[in-house]
């Protein structure tokens, strides 16, 4: 401990920590400041996170069980934490800590096995990612081809289609099965962008179409309005200008308002 190493400085200053234990406080600062961010819980494997947990405060020398649960708590979930809160404490273990959690969240070996083999998707992890975790449950009797068919049944069809027929060990089919996996999925993002942009221009064709049918249909009936009323003043300016054989030239072109008659015109006498 730190208080079992405070002695005099070289002055003879009672009380005064050595400069020996102020570089080793301060290294310990250090490496504390220093270390990795742990990654998230994994809940569905929490004995291997400890595993990479542990590694890490190993190499840098955190020992101490303070800064240890205070990494540990950080990376945790909401669920985690309420399993541990109980124990959260100015004291807290981090042997119990870690105990708590590997038992809260570990699955019995049979669980997961039937988890494995039953039929279903592989969620979110990739093929090579679920062989890796199919392996580390299944019985080591099981040879790689009983392996493969419980594999090949967990993928998606498209995939399971294109690598069923490739050769070469089950390792390596399932790095293939990731790439095709990946190809695929760039290829339904593809898809829907395009589909979208599709959708937007046949709306847009669709709403220029709607616009010129209702500029062409306000066209024709003005044109239709005004040939109407042509063909009324047309009539009504012949009707006036037909020659009446009883009048005279006069009154056959100006009506009343000739100024001249021309006998014989019975232009008065009829009106």
């Amino acid at each position: 401990m730190v208080d079992d190493e405070v002695s005099q400085d070289p002055s003879g200053a009672p009380g005064q920590p050595s400069p020996s234990t102020l570089a080793n406080v301060s290294t310990t600062v250090d490496s504390v400041s220093h270390v990795p961010r742990l990654p998230n819980f994994w809940t569905y494997s929490p004995h291997e996170w400890f595993l990479h947990a542990d590694a890490v405060f190993a190499n840098q020398r955190i020992r101490a069980d303070t800064p240890r649960v205070n990494h540990v708590l950080a990376a945790l979930n909401e669920e985690a934490v309420k399993a541990v809160s109980d124990l959260i404490g100015p004291n807290t273990s981090y042997a119990s800590l870690k105990d708590r959690l590997i038992s809260t969240f570990s699955v019995p070996p049979s669980t997961r096995f039937r988890t494995i083999v039953e039929p279903g998707g592989m969620g979110d992890r990739r093929p090579s990612q679920m062989l890796r975790d199919m392996r580390a449950v299944l019985p080591n009797s099981l040879d790689d081809t009983a392996l493969r068919e419980f594999w090949l049944q967990k993928l998606p069809s498209n995939i399971r289609a294109i690598v069923s027929g490739l050769d070469g060990t089950l390792t390596d089919i399932a790095e293939r099965a990731d790439r095709v996996l990946e190809a695929s999925t760039s290829r339904d993002v593809f898809a829907v962008q395009s589909s979208s942009s599709d959708d937007r221009l046949r709306a847009i064709e669709a709403a220029i179409l709607s616009l010129t049918t209702q500029i062409s249909n306000l066209l024709t009936a003005q044109q239709s309005r005004n040939n109407s009323g042509y063909s009324r003043n047309r009539s009504r300016s012949k009707s006036r200008t037909q020659n009446n054989p009883k009048w005279c030239s006069y009154h056959n072109q100006y009506g009343a308002d000739a100024r001249h008659c021309k006998s014989p015109c019975t232009f008065k006498s009829e009106n």
